[in-house]
């Protein structure tokens, strides 16, 4: 099964493979209620993870932009997937990566989340 969501003016393009458990998030997040985008790609992703064994996530995340939200929604989102049991491997796009503020905020998101492991990437 496989999912994709375009990326619109203020949202992040979505694709997802359920074969491979793959999900890329790719763009800018700047909607005004991005709860409400995320809480819907977590009810399309649920009964795909539900019925598939295997437990590996591949996330690739490559969003330039997130705004404050945005951020707090892609926390619930990790929430979600250690509620799924999924060992998560997490490819994290960043523009510069001797960025401190980049650094800093992918560094929260890790400590929160030890068990994920997070390879961070900068973009060509």
């Amino acid at each position: 099964m496989h999912l994709f969501i375009p990326q619109g003016d203020f949202s992040p393009a979505i694709y997802w493979d359920y074969t491979i458990i793959r999900l890329d998030i790719r763009g800018e997040s700047t909607m005004e209620n991005p709860q409400d985008f995320y809480a819907h790609l977590i009810d399309l992703l649920q009964p795909s993870l539900a019925a598939n064994p295997c437990k590996k996530l591949e996330l690739n995340l490559d969003l330039s932009y997130l705004n404050t939200g945005s951020q707090k929604s892609l926390y619930e989102l990790f929430e979600f997937f250690i509620d799924q049991g999924l060992d998560a491997y997490i490819n994290w796009w960043v523009d510069d990566a001797e960025d401190d503020y980049e650094l800093q905020a992918i560094g929260d998101y890790t400590c929160d989340f030890p068990a994920f492991r997070v390879r961070v990437l900068q973009r060509a």
